[in-house]
């Protein structure tokens, strides 16, 4: 039995010469995706970008869906080693996850081509099942990160919101607002909306206990059934 095309394009990265290779075609498919978009990234244009016959894309990667998969794992791989780095020196989970926020924010406004790139991908995702597949596991650790955050500083009953929600939540604002800054550049209005938000976060995320509680006791009893 054969290997199968995964297998063997991987076994064919795996010497030094392949290695180097296969991050010359990735980085110039990041520098065509920043240029061009999803849609002018072909694999003769990416061979031209790494100065390569057409010819060895396909031998490394097999497919330009194989290929864009890598690139959404190296993007993800070094967004989430950002964002890995910040201090969780933080006494409360407001804290700890502001300064997360906080790192997130300045290095989409030095540096936004690889955030570019990644909410580029993310768009082609929304109708590629096999793209959003390795979309989604970038999402998944980013919101094991906030999730790390609350937990490694709060009591799991210090906020009003459950985990999950409180999760989506944080990470569905942060992407709606790092959009907004891409496509529209930091406004005024974006700027207020920021300072909204993390409002928003340190009242989420110290908000007392009972509240949850008030919350019940304000529900309509159920009435037994029978």
């Amino acid at each position: 039995m054969g290997l199968g095309p995964g297998l063997e394009n991987s076994i064919k990265r795996s010497t030094d010469h392949g290695r180097r290779q296969a991050d010359l075609i990735i980085e110039a498919t990041f520098r065509v995706l920043s240029k061009e978009g999803y849609g002018g990234a072909s694999l003769q244009r990416i061979a031209d970008e790494a100065g390569v016959q057409k010819r060895m894309v396909s031998y490394y990667f097999g497919s330009r869906k194989a290929l864009l998969r890598n690139l959404v794992a190296r993007v993800g791989d070094r967004l989430m080693e950002q964002l890995s780095s910040v201090s969780e020196a933080g006494t409360s989970p407001a804290e700890a996850v502001e300064a997360l926020f906080d790192h997130l924010w300045t290095q989409v406004k030095e540096d936004p081509q690889p955030y570019a790139v990644y909410f580029g991908l993310v768009a082609e995702a929304v109708t590629d099942g096999d793209l959003r597949l390795s979309v989604n596991a970038i999402g998944d650790r980013y919101r094991d990160l906030i999730r790390h955050r609350i937990r490694s500083s709060a009591a799991p009953d210090s906020t009003s919101l459950s985990e999950p929600s409180l999760v989506i939540a944080i990470s569905a604002a942060v992407q709606g607002l790092t959009l907004e800054l891409l496509m529209r550049g930091e406004t005024e209005e974006l700027r207020q909306a920021v300072v909204d938000f993390k409002r928003w976060l340190r009242s989420a995320l110290t908000a007392a206990p009972e509240l949850e509680a008030d919350r019940e006791l304000d529900c309509d009893p159920v009435e037994p059934l029978g």
